[in-house]
């Protein structure tokens, strides 16, 4: 069998020379969980003798504000039994989006067209990024191919999220593509979801359906599970830092909190940065750590005490969010403090700490509370969690479910061909 995910993800590699080529560092969640998938469902083959062909089409995720060069050329690379396809485009503001969707139309029709399992293929996608995945979608239908799409998050709530603030142009073209993002979305054969709530709004025909939160990165833990330690006390927040996602409630709890001989470690790009850095400024024990690769962040999380994640429940967005920070988090072995977000799963509530009091003095409570707990306890409640992720949530584990939910997706158009 043949998948063909199409997204804007590339292997480790090739995205660490996009990270560096930005003139802006930005934080990709979608980056790491394609690519834990893509490899996982190439794993299947290595390790278990799956007959898999996985090939993946992937839009660079650069664009006019972050590179400077004008016209990126088709790139193919084959990494860990991936065969990755970069088409060619010109990064414009609006011209990216035309030759993009031009070339993922051509490279998916190619792909689908190739004597390679021909009767046997399914193409999935990232539906968030509507100018790469109508492509593909419009080609696999051409063949009467199957697709599902891989659902993260809603598109009419992904940037809105995030309190981005666009030109009155650029608003306008945002809205547009929102719309039209959410009535592509509904046209898939399938559909994997984050959360249980994702499903009646991308799949109203109720058609076939699974849910899965994210993976953790099975060979990464095996690297970093060995390095824990708390040889010095260190909370780390990493993510989007953003006032909406509650980092400044944090940040302000901490220091109210006044817990000795602890840092306060923050991670990630987004609007709160320039405020985040005043405050830094005054208080020396929070520090603001930059954007870095995600591929580095494994080491950092697995030797901290506490890792955090203050984002308010109280969002209409969250119910349809599992945040990938929380897998990664538990995979570190490093107990985790969360807010009690709708689209956790109830399976996660004896593996997580809670912030029950979404507040600056409610937050610095618990933080002082947690801190207080013995090393030993905060070890073993951390590699509790660990364990857990490692048995259930594996990159291997989830890829497989994809696969099987895939085999069955093509088999019901065998049969209504036959």
């Amino acid at each position: 069998m043949q998948i063909i995910y199409v997204s804007t993800s590339c292997s480790q590699e090739m995205y660490k020379k996009i990270f560096k080529m930005r003139n802006k560092k930005l934080i990709d969640p979608s980056q790491k969980f394609f690519e834990q998938l893509i490899r996982g469902t190439s794993l299947l083959r290595q390790k278990f003798g799956q007959k898999i062909d996985v090939v993946s089409i992937s839009a660079l995720p650069v664009s006019a504000s972050t590179t400077n060069i004008k016209k990126f050329l088709r790139v193919e690379e084959y990494v860990n039994g991936v065969r990755y396809i970069y088409p060619s485009f010109y990064n414009g503001k609006f011209l990216r989006y035309i030759t993009t969707y031009i070339s993922i139309f051509l490279e998916t029709r190619k792909i689908i067209n190739s004597e390679v399992n021909k009767e046997d293929k399914v193409v999935i996608c990232d539906p968030l990024y509507h100018h790469v995945s109508a492509a593909a979608r419009m080609a696999a239908k051409l063949y009467r191919v199957k697709t599902i799409a891989i659902v993260t998050d809603i598109p009419v709530y992904s940037t809105k999220m995030k309190g981005y603030k666009y030109t009155s142009l650029r608003q306008m073209f945002q809205d547009w593509y929102e719309r039209t993002a959410m009535k592509e979305i509904v046209k898939y054969d399938g559909y994997v979801n984050l959360t249980e709530s994702m499903n009646p709004i991308v799949n109203p025909k109720n058609k076939p359906s699974i849910i899965v939160e994210g993976s953790v990165d099975i060979e990464a833990i095996s690297k970093t599970h060995e390095l824990y330690s708390n040889s010095k006390k260190v909370i780390v927040y990493a993510g989007g830092v953003y006032e909406k996602y509650g980092v400044k409630c944090l940040v302000n709890a901490f220091i109210k909190a006044q817990i000795k001989d602890t840092e306060l470690h923050i991670y990630g790009e987004g609007s709160y940065v320039d405020e985040l850095v005043q405050v830094c400024s005054k208080h020396e024990n929070v520090k603001y750590m930059g954007c870095i690769l995600n591929t580095d962040l494994p080491k950092i999380e697995s030797q901290a005490t506490l890792l955090v994640n203050p984002r308010f429940s109280n969002e209409e967005y969250t119910k349809f969010s599992f945040p990938s920070k929380t897998l990664e988090y538990m995979s570190s072995g490093t107990p985790v403090l969360s807010t009690r977000l709708a689209g956790i799963p109830k399976d996660y509530n004896n593996y997580l700490y809670w912030f029950d009091i979404e507040t600056e003095d409610g937050m610095a409570a618990k933080l002082s509370e947690i801190m207080g707990k013995s090393k030993n306890e905060l070890q073993c409640f951390g590699k509790k969690a660990q364990k857990y992720v490692i048995e259930n949530k594996s990159n291997i584990l989830q890829a497989g479910r994809i696969f099987s939910f895939a085999k069955d997706i093509a088999k019901s158009t065998k049969r209504r061909m036959i």
